[in-house]
């Protein structure tokens, strides 16, 4: 899924699937989200409805995989910016994470070795 830019029309319920991680901006105006938490699908329509509204510039992220409605509060067309979920797995960020710490504590180590050889030296 590649960031895309939708018109919203007012009067008119929107729906699409997101995936977890998969961000909306409201660009210039206020835009309603409805969704059911997909885990809860077991329920049938009992889940409970979870509601958002975004006002102009304001984000948000969906913390699961489902549908969402979106609709216009006003009566003209609001535009939106659909951001699909980072390309970045966890196990990918832990391990970029430590190899980052174990290449700085070496590092460290080098900048201590060379101070005290300096030190020896003079």
């Amino acid at each position: 899924m590649d960031t895309q830019q939708r018109q919203y029309l007012p009067n008119r319920m929107h729906v699409i699937r997101v995936k977890r991680g998969s961000a909306i901006v409201a660009l210039d105006g206020v835009l309603r989200l409805s969704y059911r938490d997909e885990s809860l699908d077991w329920l049938l329509d009992s889940a409970p409805a979870m509601s958002r509204l975004l006002e102009e510039g304001e984000h948000y992220v969906f913390s699961s995989h489902g549908y969402v409605e979106i609709y216009v509060s006003g009566a003209v067309a609001v535009t939106g910016l659909m951001l699909p979920p980072s390309t970045a797995k966890p196990w990918t960020v832990a391990l970029a994470w430590i190899v980052s710490w174990d290449l700085l504590r070496r590092l460290g180590r080098l900048r201590r070795n060379s101070a005290e050889k300096q030190r020896v030296n003079s």
